[in-house]
């Protein structure tokens, strides 16, 4: 054996060449869209254009690895189940809005790419919300609602924070959102306030708060691909018809 050939490079598997065709195609499809070409994904990765339909055949399946690879739930549930029960609650529920803020920033750049029809499955966000309600078991008795409801109310919050049109103009830091989540914006209520929702209600808030949140993610991002044109006004103004 020459030490040529001892030295050269071995031929990547199936499975390492997609992987490195998808990191590199990932920035180009956030970036573009679906009009991202196989050529700039092909001069990214530094192989033959050809080598991208060997691989995945074609364009659409590439992109929707990409999407499946970009919205893996793993490393947001290591980094969740890696916080240290531990912790003081103020320092626990800190580290959780910073990994949910950048999960959140990270759904929405795919989002924002591709269209509302890309993001995560409901079952990973009840999965979600349940790791973080473990996480915050040790100090029930610190908390006015149930972990998990409160873990729903941290995603809120932190989802709000990072809406186009509401986070950019009305900037909150982590310590805020700790703060909001932990206090609310007047302190412990008294006991003439206090007051305790029955089941059925918090029942029907949570569904509520589900149904605010998927709208508000469909309305926050619908207007970057669904044009819009000019709002045509009536000829007559409908109050003054009905008085006549």
């Amino acid at each position: 054996m020459t030490p040529e050939t001892h030295n050269r490079a071995r031929p990547l598997s199936v499975e390492d060449r997609q992987a490195m065709i998808i990191d590199a195609a990932t920035p180009l499809v956030i970036a573009h869209g679906r009009a991202v070409t196989s050529k700039q994904i092909a001069e990214a990765a530094g192989i033959a254009e050809g080598t991208i339909f060997r691989a995945f055949g074609d364009k659409d399946t590439l992109i929707r690895r990409v999407v499946e690879n970009y919205f893996d739930p793993q490393p947001f549930r290591d980094g969740l189940r890696a916080i240290d029960l531990a912790l003081p609650l103020e320092q626990k529920i800190a580290a959780i809005v910073v990994l949910m803020r950048g999960r959140l920033e990270h759904v929405f750049r795919m989002v924002a790419a591709l269209g509302a029809d890309e993001r995560p499955t409901d079952g990973q966000r009840h999965e979600y919300a349940h790791i973080i309600a473990e996480l915050l078991v040790p100090d029930r008795d610190r908390l006015r609602c149930p972990p998990y409801r409160v873990a729903q109310i941290i995603r809120m919050v932190a989802l709000a924070s990072v809406l186009p049109g509401i986070g950019e103009t009305i900037p909150f830091d982590v310590d805020d959102i700790t703060q909001i989540i932990l206090y609310g914006v007047s302190g412990e209520p008294d006991a003439d306030h206090a007051g305790h929702a029955t089941a059925g209600h918090a029942h029907g808030a949570d569904a509520i708060l589900h149904s605010a949140l998927d709208s508000a993610l469909d309305s926050a991002f619908r207007s970057e691909w669904e044009p819009t044109g000019p709002t045509t006004l009536p000829a007559t103004d409908p109050a003054q018809t009905s008085q006549r």
